[in-house]
Parts: structure tokens; sequence; C-alpha cells
């Protein structure tokens, strides 16, 4: 709580702090990307996500049980064409995200809070509007002032012209990051914000953030870090490896094989990754969800025997609040799920045994355009999920 006497006092927030490093922990972990905020009174401008406050919504529900919360639509009354300028808001993720997988208390029916979010970039979409980061800021408190809030750099928060980003454009909107970089302090080996590039570790994990707004070619700085970090992680401790960034490597309406436009320097990045077992790759910037199979070099990869290390699962979650990409109508062999809702992601990560990632939706029915929905009879539901084994013995 913050405060003074004379001018009130603020709710009292219980932090949870990270989990120890531990072999045989367990970790929960809520993920989402591309989110944005909503005005409560439907006063939207700029940049419109009128779907953001449904992530953070039911991102705060409670870890394993099945909740309804039922979704305001906008503009009231179901119409179509209805756009964040035409009523409040549309549905209530980020609430659940604090009720169903934030808040539970410890003990209770149906599991345990999380232990850890990843924002994996384009945060508040403010893009150079301040007060939109001062909404944003409001709308991810219920999650961020109760457990550790991890982000990666989207483009949305780096690039800009000639400010030392790797792409061109104006997606910043001139921020050039110093926003992000003020307001989220991650814990960057250079002490610098603006190489965004970082790992840290919880229970049986060791996370590595990309930043993928700058260039990872061979003998760059940050493939240079990532490299000389997956080198010295002791995988008795830590038996699983997660990778986070913002623009996917992988897919599939962009390419059936590397998505160069986000990365021309992916066959450096991914070698390095097959090389060190990284377990899960999870990324943003598509505003669809998407899963593949172990994958390396476009092609799917078997173990040779089950339990044993394969290559990396690509996880694309970029569905938390801006408007939906839809997919093409080809699918590549490697795209085993496709998904063109808004929702978000939890992780639980067993030991050294076994990793489940979850996808929840934030409206069972198909949207009639992207980034819109006609009726919303029941949200917040799991609509997909996938494990990945590995031996208990695998790295000891």
């Amino acid at each position: 709580s913050c405060g003074s006497d004379a001018h009130g006092w603020s709710q009292v927030s219980v932090f949870r702090v990270p989990v120890g490093v531990r072999r045989n922990a367990t970790l929960k972990i809520t993920a989402l990307a591309d989110l944005g905020e909503t005005y409560l009174d439907g006063a939207q401008y700029h940049w419109m996500e009128p779907f953001a406050i449904n992530t953070t919504s039911f991102a705060l529900n409670e870890w394993g049980t099945p909740g309804h919360v039922p979704l305001t639509l906008n503009p009231a009354g179901g119409k179509k064409h209805s756009s964040g300028k035409d009523g409040p808001p549309r549905g209530n993720i980020l609430r659940s995200i604090h009720h169903n997988h934030i808040e539970r208390p410890q003990g209770t029916p149906g599991g345990t809070p999380a232990d850890v979010a990843l924002h994996i970039g384009d945060l508040s979409y403010a893009t150079g509007y301040e007060t939109e980061w001062d909404r944003f800021m409001t709308q991810i408190e219920p999650i961020a002032s109760r457990v550790p809030y991890m982000i990666a750099q989207g483009n949305h928060e780096r690039v800009y012209l000639d400010s030392g980003s790797a792409f061109t454009g104006v997606d910043s909107g001139g921020e050039c990051g110093i926003p992000t970089q003020a307001r989220f302090l991650m814990p960057t080996p250079s002490k610098r914000q603006d190489n965004g590039w970082y790992s840290f570790e919880q229970g049986p994990v060791h996370f590595l953030v990309m930043d993928t707004e700058m260039s990872a070619y061979n003998n760059t700085e940050q493939l240079t870090f990532m490299e000389a970090d997956l080198a010295t992680v002791n995988r008795k401790v830590t038996p699983w490896v997660i990778f986070v960034g913002h623009r996917p490597m992988y897919s599939s309406p962009y390419s059936h094989g590397y998505n160069l436009n986000d990365g021309p320097w992916w066959a450096d990045v991914e070698a390095v990754l097959i090389k060190y077992s990284v377990d899960l790759c999870l990324w943003g910037h598509v505003h669809n969800a998407e899963v593949t199979c172990p994958l390396h070099n476009g092609n799917c990869v078997e173990a040779e025997r089950p339990g044993d290390y394969d290559a990396p699962v690509h996880a694309v979650l970029g569905i938390a609040g801006q408007s939906i990409t839809m997919f093409p109508y080809l699918v590549p062999t490697w795209s085993l799920w496709r998904y063109e809702e808004h929702g978000f992601s939890t992780i639980e990560v067993e030991g050294a045994t076994r990793l489940r990632m979850n996808f929840f939706s934030d409206c069972q029915e198909r949207p009639y355009f992207p980034g819109g929905h006609m009726d919303c009879t029941d949200a917040n539901k799991l609509v997909y999920h996938f494990d990945i084994h590995r031996r208990k013995d695998i790295w000891l």
C-alpha cells in the first residue's frame, strides 16, 4: 500500500516473490502479447483495442477453474460495424487473468496463483500518446502489482527512423523505446535497457528473452550474449529453457519457412536454439495464435525415443487485444493449430518431466470481421493445449 493519512491510501497488494530455482519445482506462467489498452467508457482514440480489457480481465481468474465472465459487446445490442468509439469495451480478459490466474489463494480448489507474467511485446500501443500509457499501467496493475511482470520489446515500443533499430518504419510513433524502458526495468546484462535482451530463472525454467527489434546475426552483440547465456545453463537445475521474442521465427500467414520479413537472421538464431536444446519459443507480433510441431529449418523433428529432446516448439500468441490477422487457406505441414480469436495463454511446468501450454479464448463465437464478434455466449474457455514430455533423467 502507498499514500498518506492526509491524502488516502491505495489498496493493499500482496506480491508473489519469484519461485526459487530448483529442478523439481512447479512453475505457473501467464503469457500474452499484442495487448493495448481500453478506455472503460468506450471513448477510444488513436489505436483502438476494445478487446484489450478482455485480456487483462480474464487472465486474472483462477488457475485451473472454469469461469464465465459475461462479455459486454461493443456497441450495445450486438450491432455490426462496431468499433472502440461506439460504446463500452467488449469482454473481460485481463480481469479474468487477475481473478483466475493471479489472485487465487494458495490451497484452494483448482490450483495456485501464477508465479510470473510474460508480456511478449507490443504493450500499450501508446506510440506517443502519454495518456494511453497511463491507462495501460492502470489496466495491468492488478497483475503487475502481484507477480513479476516481465516484458520483451516489440516494434510498437522501439521502431522508428534513424533510432538504432534494425527495422525501418515509424511503429513506435517516435517513442524509440524510451517510455517502455523507463517503466519496465529488465535485468539486461549491459544495464542498458535499449539492449533489451536478458535472461532470468524461476523454478525449473531458464528464460531467455530476445530483443527482436535489434540485429541478431552471428557475431552481433545480441546473438553472442544469447549463445554465451545458453552455454552456461545448468540443465540439472533448470531442465527447461523457454525462449521469448516479439517477432516470430515461424508464422504461416507470412511464410512456410523462416519469417524473413521479421528477421533475416533466423537461421543464425535457430542454430543456437537447436545447439542448446531450447524447448519452447514464445512469440507475438502476428495477431493470431499458432502452434508448430518441434521444428528445425521448416521441418518437423521426431525424437529418437519418447522423452528425448527433439527441437523447439514454436507458439505465436499475439491475440491479447489488437485486431485479429486472419490465416491464409494453405496450411504448412509444421503448423499444428491455428486460432483467430482474442485470448491469452498459460504455461504449467511440472518439475523436469512435463510442460503444458494452454490457450484460453475471449469469445467462443467466430468473428464476423477481424477484431469483432457478433455474439459471445461463452468466454474464458480453454480452447487448446499441448504437452512437452521429457524423460526424468534426460539432463542428469
